[in-house]
């Protein structure tokens, strides 16, 4: 597992980008398609704020340019975007 990880920051991180891509387009679609039930849309749009913030860790511990600094910005930014989604299906 180690080894795929250093296979991976030797190479770009455009997998990663595709990957986070398609799973933050998986939860938008089981999100619009439980339209109705409050908590599978919430549990969706959670599941999209914890992918976001995941990809920006990712990124930049690929990138070597990750800093506490980084984290809090891209769990606040993912917060907001969740509280807006919540608010939305309110």
């Amino acid at each position: 597992m180690i080894n795929i990880f250093k296979r991976l920051e030797r190479s770009n991180s455009r997998f990663f980008d595709l990957l986070f891509l398609l799973l933050m387009i998986l939860w938008l679609l089981i999100f619009f398609y439980f339209d109705g039930v409050f908590q599978l849309q919430a549990l969706a749009g959670f599941l999209l704020f914890s992918t976001y913030v995941f990809w920006g860790i990712t990124i930049h511990w690929l990138d070597k340019t990750l800093h506490l600094k980084n984290v809090l910005e891209y769990i606040l930014i993912g917060f907001i975007g969740f509280v807006i989604i919540v608010f939305l299906i309110d």
